[in-house]
């Protein structure tokens, strides 16, 4: 009994990938054309699907009243609800959409607000739905986003080097 191990990964695999489809810039009708083409094995307007178990995201704010925005599950910032949000609800209950892109997609660094995100948490919560997976990046308008290596807002910032010292022996 001692010689029996815990593979890392189940045999014949000896890695994993982990996908999921960020829904940036995505209309509805994009949104459903991509899932279709990573999700299955039909012929698909992007070609023929790759029967992949990918994931996808979603926002509970986009920017208002600005064209080929994504979709989201408030059609405003003033929480309320998008012609979407019934079938979002319905694709997180049935574990196709399992991350949450951030809160949303904000174009001004005051577009954010803590309002907002007690907002969407209250929202979900209503649905007892729970996401585990948080995107957290974005630009420097990206309030929302924490982390040290952050701005602040979401990008990473690189560690300053010093040329002087690159080609020094070690």
């Amino acid at each position: 009994m001692d010689k029996i191990k815990l593979l890392k990964f189940p045999y014949p695999f000896q890695a994993a990938l982990a996908i999921c489809s960020d829904i940036d810039g995505t209309s509805w009708e994009n949104f459903i054309a991509i899932h279709q083409f990573l999700n299955s094995n039909q012929n698909t307007l992007l070609g023929q699907g790759l029967s992949l178990p990918v994931g996808e995201s979603f926002w509970m704010y986009d920017q208002q009243n600005i064209a080929n925005a994504a979709f989201s599950y408030f059609s405003d910032y003033q929480g309320n609800v998008s012609e979407h949000a019934p079938i979002i609800l319905d694709l997180i209950r049935a574990g196709i959409i399992d991350v949450m892109h951030g809160y949303g997609n904000f174009v001004n660094a005051d577009d954010f607000s803590r309002k907002l995100a007690v907002r969407a948490i209250e929202e979900l919560d209503k649905y007892n739905l729970k996401l585990q997976v948080w995107t957290n990046h974005g630009g420097a308008e990206s309030t929302q986003n924490v982390g040290e290596l952050a701005t602040g807002k979401g990008d990473i910032v690189p560690p300053q080097i010093d040329i002087n010292n690159f080609n020094k022996p070690c």
